[in-house]
């Protein structure tokens, strides 16, 4: 726990909260400034500062708990669609440096807007991007020896397919 955290303040429960529901390893709470209506926060009780910074198991479960708050804000509020939004540095606006993850729900003319931007990402600069990951992951593959990665190359038929 971080003491200038205000997350850690929230998970310690040191801070008054809506506390929507409690797990070993996170709970899940309404925002101080929602950004529609049903929007939940799930924080992980461990300080960590981003998404880097998640081991697997974390991740596995954090993973779980944001199908659970999923399926209970449609189930609660109907609503017509769903954003899941983790922000994890400066550049993508994160704004309090402890992970969370926001489940937004989504309706026709809520105040959200647009999340992604008109014209994206040229084709050049795609295949660029994906030869570098590809790349990265065929190094991966090649050099790893745990036990989570012993799959990894059955994963990759299809992208293998695409660069052939």
């Amino acid at each position: 726990m971080d003491p200038n955290c205000e997350f850690c303040s929230i998970a310690s429960g040191s801070e008054n909260t809506l506390v929507v529901k409690e797990w070993p390893e996170s709970l899940a709470v309404f925002p101080l400034q929602p950004a529609t209506f049903g929007h939940i926060l799930i924080i992980p009780r461990r300080h960590i500062i981003d998404i880097w910074g998640v081991d697997l198991e974390l991740g596995r479960s954090l993973s779980d708990r944001v199908l659970e708050v999923a399926r209970l804000i449609k189930t609660v509020y109907s609503p017509d669609g769903l954003n899941i939004v983790n922000s994890s540095g400066e550049a993508a606006t994160q704004s309090v440096f402890h992970l969370h993850i926001h489940v937004v729900p989504r309706y026709a003319g809520d105040a959200m807007g647009q999340m992604w931007p008109q014209g994206g990402v040229a084709e050049a600069e795609k295949k660029r991007a994906f030869d570098q990951i590809w790349e990265s992951l065929s190094r991966l593959k090649d050099n790893c020896q745990r036990e989570d990665h012993k799959a990894y190359g059955q994963e990759h038929s299809i992208e293998q397919r695409q660069r052939e």
